[in-house]
């Protein structure tokens, strides 16, 4: 058994994505793909940016009454994901996210998506204007949007049920 974490990168991601698809028009998209060209019209990229621990680590153990059990620590930990919205309604759709992060309606969604993270805040909108391939200006806003979420990291442990102590008699002196 190798180390496994509960909450991966893409379950962040695909818990975003699903949120912001239910507030602005046009695809969303993970950042940084190669060799794709750009949507056409309003979209959304998500860059991933930093994982910041917030907590020293929980340590709990689990024992199946076999070996190897499992060893989990967890802590509580910041993520931070880059929004850049692009098209004609960028502004507008920058605005709606930056709002709509702090309210209960975004807590009511990320809890609903089953992934155990909730939005934190998102820094205010700001316009980061692209000149693409052809040397052109694509409009572009961005929102930085920070949540935490609490991830468990596990490796196997083993258990003992029951311990047999046999003392030995050593012939052994050892200086003071």
């Amino acid at each position: 058994m190798t180390a496994t974490i509960s909450i991966t990168e893409s379950a962040l991601l695909t818990a975003l994505r699903a949120f912001l698809l239910g507030i602005v028009a046009g695809e969303v998209i993970r950042a940084q793909g190669n060799r794709a060209a750009m949507p056409v019209g309003d979209f959304c990229t998500m860059t991933p940016l930093f994982v910041t621990g917030l907590s020293t680590n929980r340590v709990t153990y689990t024992d199946p009454g076999s070996n190897p059990g499992t060893g989990n620590n967890g802590r509580s930990s910041r993520w931070d994901c880059q929004l850049d919205f692009y098209g004609p309604s960028a502004a507008d759709h920058a605005a709606t996210v930056a709002t709509l992060i702090r309210t209960d309606y975004a807590c009511e969604q990320f809890a609903a998506s089953g992934v155990d993270m909730q939005p934190l805040y998102a820094g205010e909108p700001k316009q980061t204007t692209l000149i693409n391939a052809e040397q052109q200006f694509e409009n572009r806003w961005t929102v930085e949007f920070s949540a935490q979420f609490n991830p468990v990291v596990s490796t196997p442990q083993d258990f003992a049920a029951a311990l047999t102590v046999a003392p030995a008699s050593v012939d052994a002196r050892f200086p003071t």
